[in-house]
């Protein structure tokens, strides 16, 4: 077993632990490491994250709604319509170049990360909040 492919188990214990803890670490962070800790081209790594993250969202969603935490009716109509755009875009996934689908895979994670910095910091009831030119983060 080779370096590389060690770093990634060990590194899927965190993509664990992320998918569990905040609901992320799908792709986001599962595609970039087999492709840059693993080493296997960006299509496999797309198709093989979503074995990877189906089977740890299964366990991870069993998990949550016995705490009585998962909104069934929302996620199970979110799910309905992801349906047909996951369908077309793994029907056409090979169509497009890597380097596109890493470029649009960049992009989309910074853009909804900035989304979701913007947000958080003009929410009335701010835990990230401004004060003398620099952000702090409260801890509540």
């Amino acid at each position: 077993m080779g370096i590389h492919l060690i770093a990634g188990f060990a590194l899927s214990v965190l993509i664990g632990l992320s998918l569990g803890l905040i609901g992320s670490g799908s792709s986001t962070i599962t595609v970039p490491i087999l492709v840059y800790v693993i080493g296997i081209n960006v299509h496999q790594a797309v198709a093989t994250s979503l074995v990877i993250v189906g089977i740890t969202n299964i366990i991870s969603t069993g998990l949550h709604y016995r705490q009585g935490t998962v909104k069934a009716k929302t996620g199970g109509l979110f799910a309905a319509s992801g349906i047909p755009g996951a369908y077309f875009g793994s029907h056409f996934a090979h169509l497009v170049s890597q380097t596109v689908l890493l470029f649009s895979f960049a992009l989309l994670m910074i853009s909804v990360g900035s989304v979701m910095m913007i947000k958080q910091y003009y929410r009335r009831d701010m835990t990230l909040y401004r004060r003398k030119g620099k952000f702090r983060v409260l801890l509540t």
